[in-house]
């Protein structure tokens, strides 16, 4: 096997965005992001197996795809940051609306309609105090 060197890139520089209830509304960054957890989109498997299925075995086949949750970490600051504050209204208006997350040097943007469905605090003496959001995913979609 020959050898290579790594085309590995760094997460830094990755954006991640608030955007409205429609998916032409414009987008605001979230400042202070520390991670960010992608939706995980899983397929339904149907069984379909029926009497002369071949030698016994069942069959399956794709069902609806749940788009499955996000997740975020920010350096809370509400009293600082109009974004951190609007992630509190949208805990608490319970609407689906649009984020989006895009890598770096515009390699690929996940588009994702969500609603806020966890927040929880991270609190400790010698830390940062931090916020996990995590979202609910309705619709995914990724480009390039």
């Amino acid at each position: 096997m020959a050898e290579h060197a790594t085309q590995a890139i760094s997460g830094r520089g990755t954006i991640l965005q608030r955007g409205g209830l429609l998916e032409s509304d414009p987008f605001s960054q979230f400042h202070e992001v520390v991670s960010f957890d992608a939706p995980n989109e899983v397929a339904d498997e149907l069984e379909a197996s029926h009497f002369e299925s071949p030698d016994g075995y069942k069959e399956f086949i794709s069902g609806m795809i749940d788009a499955g949750e996000a997740a975020m970490t920010v350096n809370w600051r509400r009293d600082a940051y109009s974004d951190h504050d609007n992630l509190r209204s949208d805990a608490a208006d319970k609407a689906l609306r649009y984020y989006r997350c895009i890598l770096p040097d515009g390699m690929e943007t996940i588009t994702f309609r969500a609603f806020v469905k966890a927040m929880k605090p991270n609190i400790g003496p010698n830390q940062t105090l931090t916020m996990d959001v995590t979202f609910r995913c309705s619709r995914v979609s990724v480009s390039s």
